[in-house]
């Protein structure tokens, strides 16, 4: 069964995240002609951005995502776009060979295996500094509550 992403609340929302990884026009990136992700995809994104999210130390609780609200906060944006791209890599990795017709070789996937690397190694930085930053925070905010 598809899960629907409800947009009741402040929540990152599906229309967040397409806005944030397509261009407006197509025709103005040729990278992501064919990048597009259903609901059940992006929910799916969603559920493994909190995985990584509770996973990035340090540790300061976790983060339950039910009925899969992330919090509306850049973080979540890019951990959420890392997943994304990550699965579409994968698909990509999973399709990658040289073709050959008429003495011509081409590879339709190697430039785009290649782009979507560094843009992850960008992407998983990003995140990983954005969550620490945060959950170091929140552990000393917590820690001079005790304190006082």
């Amino acid at each position: 069964m598809a899960t629907k992403i409800s947009n009741a609340s402040s929540g990152l929302s599906p229309e967040d995240l397409r806005t944030f990884m397509l261009d407006n026009q197509v025709e103005n990136n040729l990278l992501d002609l064919d990048l597009t992700w259903s609901e059940q995809e992006i929910a799916d994104a969603m559920r493994r951005c909190a995985m990584m999210w509770n996973g990035t130390p340090p540790l300061s609780g976790s983060l339950g995502v039910d009925p899969l609200r992330l919090p509306n906060r850049y973080a979540f944006l890019i951990g959420t776009a890392y997943q994304m791209y990550l699965s579409k890599l994968q698909q990509y990795m999973r399709n990658d060979m040289d073709y050959e017709v008429g003495g011509v070789k081409a590879n339709l996937f190697a430039k785009r295996i290649g782009h979507f690397q560094k843009l992850l190694g960008m992407l998983r930085e990003e995140f990983s500094m954005l969550a620490r930053t945060e959950k170091t925070n929140r552990n000393v905010n917590n820690a001079w509550g005790l304190l006082c």
